[in-house]
């Protein structure tokens, strides 16, 4: 498959992805990533932990004209992960893809590591198709354009100035990168909030008084 359909596999299954609701999505990549075994109990508890208390939550937020407002997040998009890992652990790499996918962004894998490879196209099986896809690792700086909303590097050999400087290049939205040197006690992946880097805030309003009492829908992202 070629990057344009690739990518375009992506975005197409953002659009349904990211409407599963958030508790449902995060049941679901949870049960796929051990049942196949490619995550342990205590990582997977972690960071489903961390996201429920940080992210899952709808906030409301009443009016001062009696309308009602509601807080909640969504996942940015496409999200290009990298494995640039030098000492062959691949579980810096799966934290990030557990909480892309948990948050609501498809995910493109990019890796030379076989075994990585293997057992991600595996779990991909269990989502719908584009929700997860693995690539080659030299398919990197051509994958990195403004279809893609999130770009993740992991490992101390990454290319992070050239995919910088080939992003700011972009026309469109800019896309956010998060830097991960891949090392397992590192304070990114470490960090509670690393599921903010993968998502957007949302506010819902529903205006009960302001049109004499016809209901409008307002829906803002930030």
């Amino acid at each position: 498959m070629n990057n344009t359909l690739i990518k375009t596999d992506a975005m197409s299954a953002f659009q349904t992805w990211y409407l599963v609701d958030i508790d449902a999505r995060i049941e679901l990549v949870a049960k796929s990533f051990l049942h196949h075994e490619v995550c342990d109990d205590v990582t997977m508890a972690k960071i489903r932990n961390d996201i429920e208390i940080f992210v899952s939550k709808t906030l409301p937020m009443p009016g001062p004209t009696g309308e009602s407002n509601e807080l909640y997040t969504q996942g940015r998009g496409v999200a290009l992960i990298g494995d640039f890992t030098a000492h062959g652990d691949s579980l810096s790499v799966l934290v990030h893809v557990v909480i892309a996918l948990m948050t609501g962004n498809t995910a493109l894998v990019a890796t030379d590591s076989e075994a990585l490879s293997g057992r991600l196209n595996t779990v991909g099986l269990d989502f719908p198709q584009g929700v997860l896809q693995v690539v080659s690792i030299e398919e990197w700086m051509q994958l990195c354009d403004e279809n893609i909303a999130v770009v993740t590097l992991v490992g101390e050999q990454a290319p992070t100035a050239e995919t910088a400087s080939l992003l700011a290049g972009n026309i469109g939205a800019i896309t956010a990168i998060i830097e991960d040197t891949g090392h397992l006690d590192s304070s990114l992946l470490n960090d509670p909030r690393l599921s903010f880097r993968y998502i957007t805030e949302c506010t819902r309003t529903i205006n009960v008084t302001a049109v004499g009492g016809n209901a409008t829908l307002l829906e803002l992202s930030h």
